[in-house]
């Protein structure tokens, strides 16, 4: 990540002239961290993605309704982390699993990140019991069992 955020900076000095420290207030650096939320974290494509969302966004909102921008930023952040958790690039995941959804139910299951499982067979119904009591005593067996004398008496 450090060799991204040097790679960034270097492109960023040619497109304002200058840089002071001034460029990275905590509003910058939370916008930056929107972008990455809003387009997807985890992925490159999903940080390049919210970066043009939420930037047309500003572009937007900072002509029509300069004093609203800053709501909008934070609704736009909360309502991705509660509805959108991966961001547009998870969003766009879950149309294409759904599109591409198997007809025959067993033959794939789409997990929430996106992953394919093959669903386990249903376990085969338990074997009937077998009633040890109720079977006859096997023939030439004895199936009495001796009884102990009682305590006190003696044995004659």
């Amino acid at each position: 990540s450090a060799c991204m955020a040097g790679v960034a900076g270097a492109l960023y000095v040619p497109q304002v002239g200058i840089i002071n420290p001034s460029e990275m207030s905590p509003a910058n650096s939370i916008e930056i961290a929107i972008w990455t939320a809003v387009g997807g974290r985890g992925t490159l494509v999903g940080a390049i993605l919210g970066a043009f969302i939420v930037n047309g966004a500003k572009s937007f909102f900072t002509v029509a309704f300069p004093e609203y921008w800053l709501f909008v930023l934070g609704f736009l952040f909360i309502a991705v982390t509660l509805y959108m958790p991966d961001g547009v690039v998870g969003l766009a995941k879950q149309l294409r699993a759904r599109l591409h959804r198997p007809r025959d139910p067993m033959a794939a299951v789409v997990t929430k990140r996106g992953a394919t499982a093959t669903p386990m067979a249903a376990p085969a119904p338990p074997a009937k019991p077998v009633n040890t009591l109720a079977t006859p005593p096997a023939r030439g067996l004895n199936t009495t069992l001796p009884t102990a004398p009682a305590a006190g008496s003696s044995p004659s």
